[in-house]
């Protein structure tokens, strides 16, 4: 698997190459077994890297996926625009993706950490941002906001096919912005 997220673009080519090998390495397997199955050994050498390397960028698998994260963040925040729907429908197409080592790491239980810190870091970027920085209760806010998440799963346990993202984002956007100002939390 190419890995599809934006590194941090500093460093050495050669540095950048083998965490974005390592990382999609990672991101495979997780799609193809528990992640207690993968061990650092089987990792690296399905990245084409010695343990070495691994352990010079990682201190363990947690460090890995908590920059897994940070690279969904920047991924994310390139692609904002400040617009809340348009922001919304962005945050929706990168949740539905097809890759299943992604899907376990967005939907999984054992994956809640990583998904505080992605949704703690999104909260901060975008049209998101804009509102958590301007609101009385920056923490109400960014806990209000996280059930755009949530009708996005919700959308999706029903309507598997998913179909229509970017009316789910309208209505999305609509209820968020509306209670955000009439619930007196803007």
């Amino acid at each position: 698997m190419s890995y599809r997220f934006r590194d941090s673009g500093k460093g050495d080519i050669r540095i950048r190459r083998s965490t974005r090998s390592i990382k999609g390495a990672y991101l495979d397997m997780l799609g193809e077994m528990a992640e207690d199955d993968i061990t650092v050994s089987s990792l690296t050498d399905r990245a084409g890297v010695n343990r070495k390397t691994f352990y010079l960028h990682y201190k363990n698998k947690a460090a890995l996926r908590d920059e897994i994260a940070d690279d969904m963040i920047r991924t994310l925040d390139d692609d904002f625009t400040g617009d809340m729907e348009s922001d919304i429908l962005t945050l929706y197409e990168f949740l539905d993706t097809d890759d299943e080592g992604c899907r376990k790491l967005l939907g999984a239980p054992e994956y809640r950490d990583f998904r505080d810190r992605l949704y703690g870091g999104i909260f901060r970027h975008g049209a998101f941002g804009e509102i958590a920085e301007t609101s009385k209760y920056p923490s109400l806010t960014v806990g209000y906001l996280y059930s755009v998440v949530g009708i996005y799963d919700r959308y999706m346990e029903q309507n598997p096919a998913r179909k229509n993202l970017k009316k789910l984002a309208k209505s999305a956007s609509q209820l968020v912005l509306r209670g955000l100002s009439g619930g007196g939390i803007a």
